[in-house]
């Protein structure tokens, strides 16, 4: 499956994203992991940085901000 084709699928559910799911789809727009800190992942590709928070405790899914955040920084590249 494409990169596109994921973001279309996400973006149809924002609040319905699991983290393994945003950092797969991350890590194949070109992104590499640079550091995690506690809840924070940190991605960078060039010059550009992400930072996504994992969700931990009852919550099972993204916060949708992030979710949206990631989408409107893949489409730009």
């Amino acid at each position: 499956m494409g990169i596109e084709k994921d973001l279309s699928r996400i973006k149809q559910n924002l609040k319905g994203v699991r983290f393994n799911e945003l950092e797969r789809i991350i890590l194949r727009g070109g992104y590499k992991r640079v550091n995690i800190s506690g809840s924070h992942y940190v991605y960078k590709k060039g010059s550009k940085i992400l930072t996504v928070v994992k969700s931990h405790g009852r919550h099972k899914h993204c916060h949708w901000l992030d979710v949206k955040d990631v989408i409107k920084i893949l489409e730009e590249d």
